[in-house]
């Protein structure tokens, strides 16, 4: 290809010297992101997804996309069981240390619904996949998109 004399390529000299001019530039400010709630939310990540990731993993069982049988779903409920714990103990744990009442009585709805849930596994007994399944359905499925403490942050 033949450059015409006092024409440049495309991408020489004038795209370098825009870009050199906005290096001594400072990175604009992040616009503020999130809620005021934000730090809670993020404090409860590793329990959400835990309680996430196993429920699925039991309904995979009940589906038959795991195998593991009768053994392996009364293995996984008894980590559902514990991942609960932990997550209401969390949750608790707001209540407990908490000030601000639109927190704390988001947390005191998560604690409640989470105590239904561990009852509800607890009467389902090895009724794996009736009962028990329906049960961790509903938890699927309430722990992020029925999360009073979530919701916050979403707002």
């Amino acid at each position: 290809m033949r450059q015409h004399p006092g024409r440049h390529r495309r991408g020489s000299g004038h795209a370098q010297r825009g870009r050199s001019r906005d290096l001594g530039r400072p990175a604009p400010s992040p616009s503020p992101t999130g809620s005021k709630y934000q730090v809670v939310c993020d404090g409860l990540k590793t329990q959400v997804l835990e309680v996430f990731t196993v429920s699925g993993a039991y309904d995979g069982l009940v589906k038959g996309v795991y195998q593991g049988g009768d053994a392996g779903k009364k293995a996984a409920l008894a980590e559902l069981k514990k991942a609960l714990t932990d997550y209401r103990d969390a949750l608790a744990a707001i209540v407990d240390g908490t000030t601000d009442d639109t927190l704390g009585k988001a947390a005191k709805a998560d604690v409640a619904k989470v105590n239904g849930w561990l009852a509800d596994l607890k009467a389902a007994g090895t009724d794996y996949d009736g009962k028990a399944a329906k049960s961790a359905g509903k938890i699927l499925t309430g722990v992020l998109g029925g999360s009073a403490v979530l919701g916050l942050c979403k707002a």
